[in-house]
């Protein structure tokens, strides 16, 4: 990706916002079906929900993005919290949103840091990003 002024500046912005996080995961969520951007975020938003339900501490950062094909989004986050993981796990296959192949936790690496994982993804005009908090 070809980075313009205002871009640079919104990657720089958002990465050292979310370098002050201590993350524990990078994490992909992609569903086996295809899925229109406004149906996600709808399904984000109630995951969101529901991980607040639980007054627990946690961040949860969500990039939201179109496959290739223009038909199926799929997801990226940074996540905080091995609770936040499993709930999300258990959350999106009891709901039958996904296979347990559709999920993909990575170890997070803060010497990579936040634009590493989300830099090529904050711009496009085809994603919606979320971040949801809890602390108690």
């Amino acid at each position: 990706m070809i980075y313009t002024d205002s871009t640079r500046e919104l990657v720089k912005v958002w990465g050292e916002f979310l370098g002050t996080i201590s993350w524990d995961y990078f994490s992909t969520l992609t569903y086996p079906f295809d899925m229109n951007a406004r149906i996600n975020e709808r399904l984000i938003l109630k995951l969101e929900n529901e991980l607040l339900r639980h007054k627990k501490t946690f961040n949860f950062f969500c990039v939201s993005e179109y496959h290739s094909n223009g038909t199926q989004t799929h997801n990226h986050l940074l996540i905080q919290g091995e609770w936040v993981r499993n709930f999300i796990d258990d959350y999106l296959i009891r709901n039958k949103l996904v296979r347990k192949q559709g999920l993909r936790h990575l170890p997070y690496d803060p010497q990579k840091g936040a634009p590493y994982y989300i830099s090529k993804h904050i711009n496009s005009p085809n994603t919606r990003h979320h971040f949801n908090y809890y602390h108690n």
